[in-house]
């Protein structure tokens, strides 16, 4: 049996870009990402590994697309530079990977400015 969790505020403000970024319409959805589960979350104090349940909310391509969306960024607490890697496989996000740049990652997140 999967041990299952909700997913974080970093974790949804990038997916949300993802799925922005994506999928036409996005906006007319409700209750976007209610239904996201995290399988398994690896964290090592300046990066971490999230993989998904798979779910209709991370849809963003068709079956059999593969492929990596590399080009996100954020700044954390207006301060904090990272970069996030959001892991596509037939057509569902699958997983994201995010990461500072030279510093840990902050223990309170208290703004989140995301960009390509």
């Amino acid at each position: 049996m999967k041990n299952i969790e909700k997913i974080s505020e970093i974790e949804a403000a990038v997916l949300k870009f993802c799925v922005k970024m994506n999928v036409p319409n996005y906006e007319n959805k409700t209750g976007l990402f209610d239904n996201v589960h995290v399988i398994d979350r690896i964290f090592n104090g300046t990066s971490f590994m999230t993989e998904f349940d798979r779910t209709e909310e991370l849809k963003v391509g068709n079956d059999g697309d593969n492929y990596l969306i590399s080009t996100l960024d954020a700044v954390l607490n207006n301060s904090i530079p990272s970069g996030y890697i959001a892991y596509i496989e037939n057509g569902y996000i699958t997983a994201l990977e995010g990461f500072t740049y030279d510093e840990e990652w902050p223990d309170n997140l208290q703004n989140i400015e995301v960009s390509v």
